[in-house]
């Protein structure tokens, strides 16, 4: 075991079992409007916060060990 995940967290999800999808539909509608207002402010922080790095150019060393690991295109 490496740490972490536990063996019942490792197992897969049941068939048909979307990640999620059961609770939010049982979930309050004032639970629903939480959650959205937190993950709205959330992607707001994190563009805030990370946003001008997207815009950065990658590196070249990052350039040519992708290009070692990626295959051709058109294969």
């Amino acid at each position: 075991m490496d740490g972490f995940l536990s063996e019942k967290e490792r197992q897969p999800p049941a068939p048909g079992a979307a990640a999620g999808s059961s609770a939010r539909r049982r979930a309050k509608p004032a639970a629903v409007a939480r959650q959205a207002a937190f993950d709205h402010w959330l992607q707001q922080e994190l563009t805030r916060l990370y946003g001008a790095a997207l815009h950065e150019p990658l590196p070249d060393s990052l350039l040519r060990l992708l290009d070692e690991r990626l295959p051709p295109k058109g294969d």
